[in-house]
């Protein structure tokens, strides 16, 4: 891989994807089946902030490397970062998916954070 877009921030970038896919996907489930509940407004402001470091990860890389190696992460990260969460919906399920999220994206952030800070100049 290129010295601009290293595996380790594609895997970051992957992991934080599937987590808001799988809080996404359980929004609409528990929206669907139980109404709104405290999860639920927990959950939206899970991905208000995933939103929010999603924006500013990118923006970050954008600064840091050149500029069409943000849009390759996300077009290409996220697309992956969707399929990994199918799969771990199917073997562990969405709820399991969904609350590892709270955990998983912050911690994803903070990595693909600091990936990005090391890059060569």
């Amino acid at each position: 891989m290129p010295s601009q877009l290293p595996l380790e921030l594609l895997l970051a970038w992957v992991a934080f994807f599937a987590a808001a896919v799988g809080q996404f996907h359980h929004e609409q489930a528990i929206r669907r089946d139980f109404g709104p509940v405290g999860l639920l407004h927990a959950v939206e402001i899970s991905q208000l902030l995933w939103l929010v470091a999603g924006l500013g990860i990118l923006v970050y890389y954008l600064i840091a490397a050149r500029w069409y190696w943000p849009p390759t992460l996300a077009v290409v990260g996220s697309m992956v970062g969707a399929l990994v969460a199918g799969m771990l919906f199917s073997a562990v399920g969405e709820k399991v998916v969904s609350l590892l999220g709270f955990i998983v994206w912050p911690i994803a952030a903070a990595y693909a954070i600091f990936i990005i800070h090391s890059l060569p100049s």
